[in-house]
């Protein structure tokens, strides 16, 4: 399933997001790719 997940692209973009912010509470290395991930994504909404 994870690897279809990777592959495919509509349920990967809620998963992924979904995993990194369960991570983050855990890891320091997956907070900070949450932190960029949240940036990435304002950036895209603000140039709208």
């Amino acid at each position: 399933v994870g690897i279809a997940l990777i592959v495919l692209p509509g349920p990967a973009t809620v998963v992924i997001p979904a995993a990194l912010a369960i991570l983050a509470t855990e890891f320091v290395w997956a907070r900070k790719l949450l932190k960029k991930f949240n940036g990435g994504i304002r950036y895209l909404f603000k140039k709208r």
